[in-house]
């Protein structure tokens, strides 16, 4: 008896959401952090470890009167990214210009989901008072640059960073926009 077997090609269906973060999402937040430092292409880091803006966003990452925020892409229930807010406060004490920044997996790259992300967080964030928004993103990240260019940032200066895990500085670049 001869038997045929046929396969068809399943259509995976993906259910994304960008949400408002929960104090409940830290160590989904932290995973998410620990697989991209892990690819040491992307973040200054290969190894997180959350600063006192980082312990208050992860803590309250929605406190738009302190200009904390923290949008999450989640898929199927799984945090597949973030987008987050705080205050620049290295840059400008008095808080006025906040500090942005992207983190996708590997699996949701390249699929508009960090412009849903960002636009998202860009709609709330003009609620938080900011007159400035700023990203510091490695050069060699060109989508990412683009990505901001795309929702009016402009480069403001490139400068040197040292790297945890290279021995020689990278060139950062440090986008801007206006509120």
């Amino acid at each position: 008896m001869l038997i045929t077997q046929s396969t068809q090609l399943e259509k995976k269906t993906h259910d994304y959401r960008i949400r408002s973060a929960k104090p409940a999402d830290r160590s989904d937040v932290v995973r998410v952090i620990d697989r991209v430092t892990a690819e040491r292409r992307y973040l200054q880091t290969d190894c997180f470890e959350p600063d006192e803006r980082w312990e208050i966003l992860l803590g309250s990452p929605f406190n738009l009167q302190a200009g904390y925020l923290l949008r999450i892409l989640e898929d199927q229930g799984k945090v597949g990214g973030f987008c987050r807010l705080f205050p620049d406060e290295i840059v400008c004490p008095r808080g006025s210009i906040g500090n942005i920044g992207i983190v996708l997996l590997p699996e949701y790259r390249s699929r508009g989901l960090g412009t849903r992300l960002l636009s998202s967080l860009l709609d709330i964030a003009a609620q938080a008072g900011y007159v400035e928004l700023r990203a510091e993103i490695l050069a060699s990240n060109l989508p990412s640059i683009g990505l901001f260019h795309k929702f009016g940032f402009h480069r403001l200066f490139t400068r040197k960073v040292g790297l945890s895990y290279l021995p020689y500085p990278v060139n950062e670049v440090v986008v801007s926009r206006l509120t």
